[in-house]
């Protein structure tokens, strides 16, 4: 299945927030805060490239985060672990049909999903102690190699690979 062509940047955010939803184990993200989802990338795509990995790059806008949600919606669509969920929602993409909508950033939902969808693959820990957070990783599939968590970084560089926004 791959992505409508014509699906609108709202229909992409509400698509990426339902699929969200439908992949999260107990409703609930690990990462609670946008800076919590981005030490989670960081961590991953420093642990992909053997603790070496440079700045991490998040969309520094709304139309380059609505790029990356659509390269990310098409990884949803394919991804073993997640075309299922995906599959329903991008056959009938959801319309923004509410009179008053509040809208959430597309950087942050983007964000949230590539963990989310990250979240598949290995399993993220978040450590909090008070206002420091550390973020540990613990790996669900068995036998997992470290060029498989390579790949798994690199996947995820790609999905944000046009950002052009702060560093972390």
């Amino acid at each position: 299945m791959s992505l409508p062509a014509t699906l609108s940047n709202r229909s992409v955010v509400l698509a990426l927030q339902e699929i969200t939803e439908d992949l999260l184990p107990d409703g609930e993200s690990v990462a609670r805060t946008l800076e919590e989802a981005e030490q989670i990338l960081v961590r991953l795509l420093g642990e992909g490239a053997g603790g070496d990995a440079g700045p991490v790059r998040l969309p520094a806008d709304e139309g380059s985060a609505l790029a990356a949600g659509r390269r990310l919606l098409d990884l949803l669509a394919v991804d073993e672990d997640t075309a299922a969920a995906a599959a329903p929602v991008l056959e009938d993409p959801p319309v923004d049909e509410q009179l008053a909508v509040v809208e959430v950033s597309a950087v942050t939902v983007v964000v949230f999903a590539l963990v989310t969808w990250l979240q598949t693959k290995v399993h993220i820990k978040v450590h909090r102690q008070s206002r420091n957070n550390t973020v540990d990783f613990e790996l669900t599939k068995e036998g997992m190699r470290p060029r498989d968590l390579a790949a798994l970084a690199q996947t995820a560089e790609q999905v944000l690979n046009d950002g052009t926004g702060p560093q972390l």
